[in-house]
């Protein structure tokens, strides 16, 4: 790796990660917020969610909603801090090269006296180290926030189910890498990725209710990550295993792309 790249790319970054890292604070704090008020009225919400129907309750994963683990699981990590991750790596990703490519800078950039492998692990290294920081601070957030509103929740659970979601948001990443090397252009690869993001949650929310999905259940990154609500029942190490592969697997791809690609083009 090259850390003059890293610095580089993290520094040119710093305002849109920034602005993620705001906008993932005041969900936390807004839902931190509330989680008093679903507490207190603990069974009066029992009896509002039970009056749902089952599919519904299925699809969202929603299992007792006035518990810390249950709440948080339900309100945040079961879509809103995926998403934000997912979209994060996924305009990373894609303009790791083909932003380059669009932006006029790839000629100068491939052709400096730097292996293609050293810029591309630099760039994935500056991506990593985007969602380890956002991850980080939506650990932090939420543990004190926690104690603040009296939300009672496995620190280790915490940070095992946050950790697994940016693992998760980093195959996305990789996918959108993965495109980008391949098709050159930031806006196909980040749509690719999304695309795929989508499908994947729809799938994931579906699977339960839907018997055909079962067979896609085992290959689906977000059930890897997310399945079961992690913050109550833990997160397997087989599930990191298979996130942290299969980002290195995509990586790889994109790496042998990227190594062929024509400076030209």
């Amino acid at each position: 790796m090259n850390f003059a790249i890293i610095r580089k790319t993290l520094r040119d970054r710093w305002r849109s990660t920034l602005a993620w890292s705001l906008g993932l604070l005041s969900i936390i704090s807004l839902q931190l917020y509330i989680y008093p008020t679903v507490a207190n009225s603990s069974d009066a919400m029992a009896q509002y969610i039970d009056a749902f129907p089952e599919a519904l309750k299925t699809i969202f994963r929603i299992e007792d909603y006035a518990s810390g683990a249950g709440f948080l699981g339900t309100e945040l990590f079961s879509l809103m801090i995926p998403l934000i991750l997912i979209s994060l790596t996924a305009g990373r990703g894609s303009s790791a090269i083909a932003g380059e490519v669009e932006s006029g800078t790839a000629d100068i950039l491939f052709t400096l006296p730097i292996s293609r492998t050293r810029i591309l692990i630099s760039k994935l290294v500056a991506m990593v180290i985007e969602v380890l920081l956002v991850t980080i601070l939506a650990v932090t957030s939420i543990a004190i926030g926690a104690s603040i509103v009296n939300l009672e929740i496995s620190t280790a659970a915490l940070i095992t189910a946050t950790f697994a979601t940016g693992l998760m948001a980093l195959v996305f990443g990789a996918i959108a890498l993965l495109a980008g090397s391949f098709a050159g252009k930031r806006s196909v690869a980040t749509g690719l990725a999304m695309t795929a993001a989508i499908g994947a949650l729809v799938f994931y929310s579906l699977a339960p209710i839907v018997d055909t999905f079962d067979y896609l259940t085992p290959f689906n990154p977000m059930d890897w990550a997310i399945h079961g609500n992690p913050l109550s029942n833990g997160i397997s190490a087989l599930s990191f295993i298979k996130l942290g592969g299969t980002f290195l697997l995509l990586s790889s791809l994109a790496l042998y792309l990227f190594r062929r690609r024509d400076i030209k083009s």
